[in-house]
């Protein structure tokens, strides 16, 4: 990830919103998996989110995909599309939080 995607991360929390909501909903997915049925983990879509309405969510899962941070998979007919975050969604947001706390300290100082 180049520094102009970790500051846009930095400058959009609604993006980072969304990475930490997928990384939590992967977690819970995980967590109620038997073990023989562990591997990637999918979650549905985000259909809403506070205070976004459904025209901005859909263009941040979109930045989200372009960035590489987000990636999703038709998985039937029944449950649609599903998506997961990123190696990379993780790292970002990661590197993202603690760009954010270094600069609350900083300003704090």
């Amino acid at each position: 990830m180049d520094e102009m995607d970790l500051k846009l991360l930095i400058e959009q929390p609604v993006w980072q919103q969304v990475l930490e909501i997928y990384t939590e909903l992967i977690v819970q997915a995980g967590q109620e998996r038997s073990e023989e049925d562990q591997g990637t983990r999918w979650t549905q879509r985000i259909a809403e989110l506070d205070q976004i309405d459904g025209e901005e969510l859909s263009s941040i899962h979109g930045q989200l995909i372009a960035l590489g941070w987000l990636t999703f998979q038709l998985e039937d007919r029944n449950a649609g599309l599903m998506y997961r975050i990123t190696t990379a969604g993780k790292k970002a947001s990661e590197q993202a939080k603690k760009a954010v706390r270094e600069q609350d300290q900083s300003a704090a100082a």
